[in-house]
């Protein structure tokens, strides 16, 4: 039997260090969304906090605790309503409230949490973004590295047709950066993709807040301010994506991106959030814009397994 998995990808763009503004935008775009017709959701990373903080003690009132503050409680109440699984960034701390500042680890981190609206994992990222100071520091400047790479094997949720006897699917999460060697290394080695390979993954899932580069240098604005132009930018940063997963070329693995849209001050996200299918030759399911605000959904085939 062919392995279907019912994805959508929340696009959005967050208010910056405003959590309940952007969980507010992200419930308008779920609103047509109907219970029991999703196996995954997946929001971008650093999804309702925004990204660019400047240190600990930026990023300190915003970090939570993952087992039980704001957007958990918004994952577990989104997935036990839709029921399927709800997968969003977050920055997290090591520490309760209260605690000395010089006692807690912050880590940029990706919960997923059950149909259920049970906590299932908290992932860390592994390979922050940017560089050690004085350098563009980004996630240097607050985060600690995650440990390494998971994977896990997910029970298809009940309104599956796919849930009967125990079946399950096998999801590699990642955050941005993950996607491609620690500090920019000039290796050959596609880390989290090979792992993701060498686990027989059947979903490569990356939450990002990826960067439009064009943008950033000053490029995409004179030419296109409004962000319409698109097949040859739209291909270019797919392409990129699908390089940095060369490992899984041919296995038929679902590649999954929720990216965001929006700027943090001269900062430009490239949006694009898609379902791909790794097959020998690569399928692009589904694929967001630019720049809007929106959910793309996408059922993508996952490999067939011989148990």
């Amino acid at each position: 039997m062919t392995r279907r998995l019912r994805i959508a990808c929340v696009q959005l763009e967050p208010v910056f260090k405003d959590p309940a503004a952007s969980m507010r935008r992200a419930d308008e775009l779920l609103v047509s969304v109907a219970p029991s017709t999703l196996d995954l959701l997946v929001l971008p990373e650093m999804a309702f906090t925004g990204y660019y903080f400047q240190s600990r003690e930026d990023v300190d009132p915003f970090a939570e605790d993952a087992t039980s503050g704001p957007t958990f409680q918004w994952a577990a109440q989104t997935a036990r309503r839709l029921s399927c699984y709800v997968v969003v960034g977050l920055p997290t701390s090591s520490a309760a409230d209260g605690s000395q500042l010089s006692s807690k680890e912050f880590y940029n981190s990706l919960l997923i949490v059950s149909p259920s609206g049970l906590l299932t994992h908290v992932y860390h990222k592994h390979h922050l973004f940017g560089g050690p100071p004085p350098e563009r520091a980004v996630d240097y400047l607050w985060a600690t590295a995650g440990a390494g790479f998971t994977a896990l094997d997910l029970p298809f949720p009940s309104s599956s047709p796919h849930a009967q006897g125990g079946a399950t699917f096998r999801l590699v999460p990642g955050i941005c950066m993950d996607l491609n060697e620690r500090d920019f290394a000039p290796t050959d080695e596609y880390a989290l993709a090979s792992f993701a390979a060498e686990q027989d993954a059947d979903v490569l899932l990356v939450a990002m807040s990826w960067l439009d580069s064009a943008a950033e240098e000053g490029l995409r604005e004179a030419r296109d301010p409004e962000g319409t132009d698109g097949e040859d930018e739209w291909r270019d940063v797919l392409t990129y994506w699908v390089v940095r997963s060369m490992p899984l070329l041919g296995s038929g693995a679902a590649l999954v991106c929720a990216n965001r849209v929006g700027r943090e001050g001269d900062t430009v996200f490239t949006g694009l959030s898609c379902a791909l299918e790794l097959k020998s030759r690569p399928q692009v399911v589904k694929y967001a814009s630019k720049r809007r605000a929106e959910i793309v959904h996408a059922v993508v085939e996952l490999p067939t397994r011989d148990d």
